[in-house]
């Protein structure tokens, strides 16, 4: 597979790699920035305005408050920025957009290089490597 063609979101397209690139992050990086992109991608699926409210709250106060406990460094116009739009019922769903699209672009030029080249990402390939070939076995057995 040509790593220089995926993406963070073909990535976590697939359980396996996703699992794989969360213990990477929490062993060699900021695993924050990675928990924060998958709670804000899971955030904009939310339709209830109450669970929005809440949950966006939540976000909010995990990564982008002063001593959050998975603090991520932004500036304080964006946080003013997210903390704004966490006000207003309409605007509530895109809150994260802009954090989560620059984490997302961070994680890709800065994260996925590494862990491409890691052990983790290597493994967890092999391992899917032979899934597909046990499948496509299978798969000829029951035409046969």
């Amino acid at each position: 597979m040509d790593t220089n063609k995926l993406r963070l979101r073909d990535v976590l397209a697939n359980v396996d790699l996703t699992v794989a690139l969360r213990c990477f992050m929490q062993k060699n990086i900021n695993s924050e920035l990675l928990s924060f992109y998958l709670r804000a991608h899971d955030f904009k699926s939310l339709v209830d305005p109450e669970d929005i409210r809440i949950k966006g709250l939540s976000i909010f106060h995990q990564f982008f408050t002063q001593n959050a406990p998975n603090e991520i460094s932004i500036t304080a116009e964006e946080r003013e920025k997210i903390n704004r739009k966490l006000q207003i019922p309409n605007e509530m769903i895109t809150a994260f957009d802009e954090s989560r699209q620059l984490i997302e672009k961070q994680i890709e030029i800065e994260c996925l290089p590494q862990f491409f080249a890691s052990d983790n990402y290597k493994i967890v390939q092999q391992q899917i490597k032979q899934q597909q070939q046990e499948e496509k076995k299978n798969n000829k057995k029951k035409f046969f």
